[in-house]
């Protein structure tokens, strides 16, 4: 993210823990919200292709049960 404030100026003398600046979190926040989106849209198309790949099983198993009572 980007500083949304600066505590310290070069030079200055910092103590261990001390707050040097603030980094916006907006963002880092959009980020998140994208790659949801993104997880969400890839699920979906997960979901997607398990019910095309159920339905192949299916036709297969129906097509070979044709071609059984055919032969």
């Amino acid at each position: 993210g980007q500083l949304k404030t600066l505590s310290v100026a070069i030079g200055d003398k910092v103590k261990k823990d001390q707050l040097l600046g603030v980094i916006d979190p907006e963002q880092a926040q959009n980020q998140i919200k994208e790659v949801e989106a993104t997880l969400m849209e890839l699920r979906a198309q997960r979901l997607q292709a398990e019910a095309e790949w159920k339905l192949a099983r299916v036709t297969l198993s129906r097509q070979q049960q044709l071609a059984k009572t055919q032969a």
